[in-house]
């Protein structure tokens, strides 16, 4: 040690505590380090009370718990000697209010460097920290503020070194750990929420628990399983007023590190769009499992009769419920995970190219809306798959898995139902575990409950939005994307074949054909929300042969084409404008609409072209004002134009300006836009969906029309 240093002193004065804690801080900024209070405040006999500050470097690490854990790459902050650096610190007075404090400075430090990475952040930093977090605020968005401060103008402070790990120590220090962890144990946190929310009574969201080392009495559960349900009561009035309609169950893992398995009961409101209505988590996913899950369901609500109940491949729900609650009227697989279960077992075809063929065919078969034709073709199916040697394997395993239950998973047995996937709950688990949880890999029981019943909270705001707002769902928006479609047909494609039934033709391969049919003149249902503002219709009115109608229960492009057919057709007898003695050409033309904004009256026409086209603008305004709703200032501002107009036809001074001719042969230079330049590699999956073309070969060949099935590949070959 060089006992010629020279230790440099300086005393101070401070009338409060508070300002010596405010020079203290500014001082350990500026000089880079940090000085600890290593004893409790001394009580002096005179009254007085002093503290003793030593810089943190001082003395010895000493190791806490069983040395499990390594050292910092930086190593510890403790040099194994002590630094001369220190704070004497004596109060006048209380430690409550002191009457002035008077501060021994020994400035010097030896023995070690000063440097950002071995100080602390200050105290003042740690409580705007910790305000910060206790509101709320991210852990990446306050690094942020921090990272885009501007450190030229500052300096490298010690904040600038923030990372997450300071975070975290300051929750732990503040006591801000999260508002569902009532206990370091995830078992005892989890049971200590339980007791809390049976605490509430009738309007407890806790149905069922049973908890890890516990006997359970009816010997349905073994001492080491869990299983809790979970059901608030407005998911309770939800099942109570949709359950009768659409039951759709799944399950899903990886929401906490115990492979506790929640369960999801989700039912389908007006709107067309899911709402959970009932949890369950358990370790073990068996049918004895569910019986209870369902029992304790109805236990509350009572005995739901559903129309129909979706659930994955898996016997085991289906078969718990209709014990429970009754057997349903239809009871319906997943189409996604017959699709997976068929592409899984495909391996056993080791021939590409009938592998491809089989599995094109399987999505023919899937999608015949006719039970007679249906049967029909799955017979000639089975039997060409039986007949060939490479195909026999996966034969026998479609015979024994799927042959025997076609009413489950065939389109032709769920026609109009409106469901076809369980999407509602893999969309609803893709939110608990990607928004609520973030993305991350939960391991703690208990956040996976508190983010499960703030889901369940955020439900019932989305259904007051859905009220008040009128938001859109995504089938309203799937109802205008199909009206924006049906622009594409035009009247030629629309045949009327009797009273309110017409036959369209496909958009996209004019051998295909659609049958429209009008079911009924009124919607049962009052105000319905599932309907098309444009044209005036709800989805009950009308019924189409396609997928889209039969299958999604939507109203399909062609349902919009025949509407607007229909009103076009409707024209005959619409009044003329009684102003001035002026009147309407009364044939409407419904082609023309498709052309709006494309008729340009241009200088160089004649007289005769400028009255055809007159006349064709005409018609497209008289059709246009019965399909089209205007808000009211617009209609206000039509009308004036439609004044002007007709004082145009009346000789009036009024002129309105000439558009200048539009050469619509000019090419429009394309915007410039970034793009790949890397070489997309070929996917080497062999199995993809049929084409119109390929779809209508297979189903002739599936009913006998044709002797065998003729596509092109990608490479244009011939197979048969």
């Amino acid at each position: 040690m060089d006992h010629s240093v020279e230790i440099e002193l300086e005393e101070l004065l401070f009338q409060s505590m508070e300002e010596f804690n405010k020079w203290k801080d500014d001082m350990q900024t500026r000089s880079v380090s940090y000085y600890s209070l290593d004893t409790s405040t001394k009580h002096l006999s005179c009254g007085d009370f002093k503290q003793y500050y030593n810089c943190h470097r001082s003395y010895t690490y000493k190791p806490k718990g069983k040395n499990i854990r390594s050292l910092k790459a930086t190593g510890t902050n403790k040099i194994g000697s002590a630094c001369p650096s220190r704070l004497e610190v004596t109060i006048k007075g209380t430690m409550e209010k002191s009457e002035l404090v008077q501060v021994k400075f020994w400035k010097t430090h030896y023995g070690h460097s000063l440097d950002l990475g071995h100080t602390c952040l200050g105290k003042d930093t740690r409580k705007e920290l910790a305000g910060k977090l206790q509101q709320g605020v991210t852990f990446q968005h306050i690094l942020d503020q921090v990272r885009e401060s501007d450190i030229k103008e500052e300096g490298l402070k010690r904040n600038h070194l923030l990372e997450k790990k300071d975070l975290h120590n300051i929750m732990r220090d503040f006591n801000l750990s999260h508002t569902f962890q009532k206990h370091n144990n995830d078992a005892i946190s989890v049971h200590l929420w339980v007791e809390e929310m049976m605490g509430l009574g009738s309007l407890s969201p806790v149905l069922k628990y049973k908890r890890q080392n516990e006997t359970d009495n009816r010997g349905i559960f073994d001492d080491n399983d869990f299983f809790l349900v979970l059901m608030t009561e407005f998911q309770s009035q939800q099942l109570l007023k949709f359950g009768k309609d659409k039951i759709c169950i799944d399950g899903t893992h990886g929401t906490n590190a115990y492979d506790i398995q929640l369960f999801s009961l989700l039912v389908v409101d007006e709107y067309g769009g899911g709402c959970p209505v009932a949890f369950c988590l358990s370790n073990r996913c068996h049918e004895a499992v569910f019986k209870v899950f369902f029992e304790s369901i109805k236990e509350k609500v009572g005995k739901i009769e559903a129309h129909v109940f979706m659930s994955d491949d898996a016997p085991a729900f289906y078969n718990a419920w209709s014990i429970v609650m009754g057997a349903a009227n239809f009871q319906l697989i997943c189409s996604w995970h017959v699709d997976r279960n068929w592409r899984q077992n495909l391996s056993k075809i080791c021939d590409t190219e009938k592998r491809s063929l089989v599995y094109k065919t399987l999505k023919v078969l899937l999608r015949i809306d006719d039970s007679n034709t249906f049967n029909t073709a799955l017979t000639k199916f089975m039997g060409d798959l039986m007949a060939d040697h490479d195909t026999l394997k996966f034969a026998k395993y479609f015979q024994a898995h799927y042959c025997n239950r076609i009413e489950l998973w065939a389109y032709c047995y769920r026609q109009h139902l409106g469901i076809n996937t369980n999407m509602y709950l893999e969309s609803l688990h893709k939110t608990l575990k990607y928004y609520y949880l973030e993305g991350k890999k939960v391991k703690r029981l208990d956040r996976t409950i508190h983010a499960i019943m703030k889901f369940a909270r955020d439900c019932l705001f989305k259904r007051i939005l859905k009220i008040t707002k009128n938001a859109a769902t995504m089938r309203i928006k799937n109802i205008q994307v199909a009206h924006t479609n049906s622009q594409a047909i035009c009247s030629e494609m629309v045949k009327s074949l009797k009273i309110n039934e017409w036959l369209v033709q496909s958009s996209k391969c004019a051998e295909q054909e659609y049958i429209v049919q009008k079911v009924q003149e009124n919607c049962l249902i009052k105000d319905c929300p599932i309907k098309c503002c444009k044209c005036k219709i709800c989805v009950h009115i009308y019924k189409c042969s396609c997928m889209d109608s039969v299958i999604k229960f939507n109203i399909c492009k062609h349902i919009h084409a025949v509407t607007s057919y229909s009103q076009l057709s409707d024209f005959s007898t619409l009044p003329s404008v009684s102003q001035k003695g002026i009147g309407y050409d009364q044939t409407p033309n419904f082609e023309k609409v498709q052309e709006l904004g494309n008729l340009a009256v241009t200088s160089n026409m004649s007289n005769l072209e400028n009255k055809n086209i007159l006349k064709r603008k005409l018609d497209i305004i008289r059709c246009l004002s019965e399909t089209t709703t205007l808000p009211s200032n617009e209609e206000t501002l039509a009308a004036q134009y439609l004044d002007k107009i007709i004082d145009i036809f009346n000789k009036n001074e009024i002129k309105f300006a000439q558009k200048q001719p539009v050469n619509t042969a000019q090419r429009i230079e394309k915007q410039v836009r970034l793009f790949s330049t890397k070489k997309k590699r070929q996917s080497r999956n062999d199995l993809s969906k049929p084409s119109l073309s390929e779809a209508i070969n297979i189903k002739d060949s599936l009913a006998g029309k044709a002797d065998s099935i003729v596509f092109h590949s990608k490479n244009d070959h011939t197979y048969s």
